[in-house]
């Protein structure tokens, strides 16, 4: 008995040790070269599009982006209308740099029916080293907008240009960016906010940041 206890105790700890050193995985998506159906999301076979990426992550995971992931694109098919894609995890996505690596709700300023990202509360969320553009808050109320960025989690932005976003609504706040704070922080570290606009009708405020 004491020899197959100790056999269990042993499988056991082969077992849980992986996912114990192992625990944060790096999911890859590169959209000029990546495949969906036939990557893995490791660095040699990355996924195409954002939404395959994000749907395989975990808790705790990075997503690392290579080229340009456009929410009008066929296949990007996570995102909805007016609040874009929402990130409801505690995750890091990072860019190759924010000269390159880009997140947008169109091909092009002013057209787009959604902002870009959604961050949902309860979560703790990393984004560095992203262009993130062409987003429209098209909904809002007190406390939200944010064409770029609408965000009610713990976040920490770096390295980043947020550019060319537009909150246009009633009562909406930021036209690049919405960060509802509380008791969690939000840090925005080196970061350009470029030709963002506020348009809203009435009582908007904030034409990169609120």
């Amino acid at each position: 008995p004491n020899i197959m206890r100790i056999k269990i105790y042993i499988f056991a700890l082969l077992f849980v040790f992986p996912f114990l050193c192992f625990g944060q995985a790096t999911i890859y998506s590169n959209y000029n070269s990546g495949n969906d159906a036939t990557g893995n999301g490791s660095s040699n076979s990355p996924y195409k599009t954002f939404h395959k990426a994000y749907i395989e992550a975990s808790s705790g995971d990075i997503i690392d982006l290579t080229g340009t992931f456009d929410w009008t694109n066929a296949d990007e098919i996570g995102d909805v209308l007016a609040s874009g894609y929402t990130i409801n995890k505690s995750i890091t996505i990072q860019g190759q740099d924010a000269s390159s690596t880009f997140i947008q709700s169109a091909s092009s300023e002013g057209i787009a029916d959604r902002r870009v990202l959604s961050l949902a509360t309860g979560n703790v969320i990393t984004i560095s080293n992203v262009t993130i553009r062409y987003g429209v808050a098209t909904t809002g109320g007190f406390h939200s907008g944010g064409g770029g960025i609408e965000s009610e989690a713990e976040l920490t932005i770096q390295n980043c240009i947020i550019t060319r976003n537009r909150a246009t609504s009633i009562y909406a706040s930021g036209g690049g960016a919405c960060l509802i704070g509380g008791t969690f922080p939000i840090i925005v570290d080196d970061c350009i906010f470029s030709y963002n606009q506020n348009t809203a009708s009435s009582y908007g405020y904030g034409g990169a940041l609120s």
